[in-house]
């Protein structure tokens, strides 16, 4: 029961840091209005209200693996699903399964999260 609590603590404090920081690199497409990360479940749950849209932008990413190989480091995102069927299209193409390299840094955080 602590650690499932403990987890939530945690996954509540780090939402709210990422959304600020995500925030900063985004602020040129929109604005993050939404961020839950659940270690849990390996689900992360995204809204975003992007500049000229009407609608948010829902992003669900289900399941996310932090691997080294030959000394780099990279996040495979396994499942990811959006509000949009054209943008589900291009996540499909050019995110889901792909390997993306990562610094020592980012994956301190990511593991002190997981």
């Amino acid at each position: 029961m602590f650690g499932y609590m403990f987890n939530i603590a945690k996954d509540i404090a780090f939402s709210t840091t990422a959304k600020r920081l995500l925030n900063r690199k985004l602020s040129k497409f929109g604005e993050l209005s939404h961020l839950d990360f659940n270690s849990n479940k390996d689900a992360i749950e995204l809204e975003l209200l992007l500049k000229g849209e009407t609608a948010p932008l829902q992003i669900r990413i289900k399941g996310y693996t932090v691997e080294e190989i030959e000394g780099q480091n990279y996040l495979t995102i396994q499942n990811i699903q959006t509000s949009r069927e054209w943008m589900n299209e291009v996540v499909q193409s050019y995110v889901n399964e792909k390997k993306f390299k990562i610094s020592k840094k980012q994956v301190r955080l990511i593991r002190r999260v997981l």
